[in-house]
């Protein structure tokens, strides 16, 4: 479980996710600004986004993560849970080193891709959970296994968090837990640096932008959390899907700010 690979194949997969991101929601992005042009709002909107997801520290956050997964998992869920999840992380390095080898052949042969080459597209996204042959399912045990360590150990359940982030940043959840985390700590700061990349990523989720106004009452940033609020408030006034929870906790944080 070491994923020597990891990293390399990660830097890949990240950039051409970020590039296809930008591409999609790009111009949702610019703002009216005679002072930032296009180009270098959208410039600056892809470093912010890069800066988390796409990190040096990547490898050393996915090491530790599966440290963590390796050591205390398999005391903490039922005995075939664990027998299911190691089975299929044993294969993720044989997995990841067959993606790469079938794209280095890609390359070299400059061949068209065929649909059923396991290869990376440069138009389609396949995650680096699904390259290394991981399921949904264990990546709910393995989400299940870091909410268990939350309340006592939030420096470790981050690690998890971070690392399914790393794996799977299209899931939202993951990024919501890994700021829980570092509330939990007391860390402010970085919470909201997490919400705040994550609303570039998932701009029509109003729950994003009511964490992080919480993140900035809890550091008694009043001003900004009003920015986040109004953000919410027009994300909410937009949603089909918009549910009387977020709007009470909504008025609530609201009031919080008066």
């Amino acid at each position: 479980m070491e994923l020597k690979q990891w990293e390399k194949h990660y830097d890949k997969v990240i950039e051409n996710q970020i590039d296809l991101y930008m591409k999609e929601k790009g111009n949702e992005l610019v703002m009216p600004d005679p002072l930032r042009s296009k180009e270098f709002q959208l410039s600056g909107y892809r470093d912010q986004l890069a800066q988390l997801i796409h990190s040096k520290t990547a490898d050393d956050v996915i090491n530790q993560a599966l440290s963590l997964i390796c050591n205390q998992m398999p005391q903490a869920v039922a005995k075939e849970v664990w027998d299911s999840v190691s089975e299929e992380f044993c294969h993720c390095e044989e997995n990841i080193s067959r993606y790469l080898e079938a794209d280095a052949q890609k390359e070299r042969s400059n061949q068209p891709h065929q649909e059923s080459d396991p290869i990376i597209s440069e138009d389609i996204y396949t995650p680096i959970y699904e390259m290394c042959g991981l399921s949904l399912e264990t990546l709910n045990h393995c989400y299940a296994f870091g909410q268990s360590l939350y309340k006592n150990e939030p420096d470790n359940s981050k690690f998890v968090m971070l690392f399914l982030m790393k794996i799977a940043p299209q899931i939202c959840e993951f990024w919501v837990s890994a700021a829980m985390c570092d509330k939990q700590m007391g860390r402010y700061q970085a919470a909201i640096e997490i919400y705040k990349l994550a609303e570039i990523a998932f701009p029509d989720i109003p729950s994003l932008y009511l964490y992080c106004a919480d993140n900035y009452i809890a550091d008694g940033d009043i001003t900004s959390a009003k920015i986040q609020l109004e953000a919410a408030k027009n994300v909410l006034s937009q949603s089909t899907e918009t549910t009387a929870q977020w709007q009470k906790t909504y008025e609530f944080l609201l009031s919080k700010t008066s």
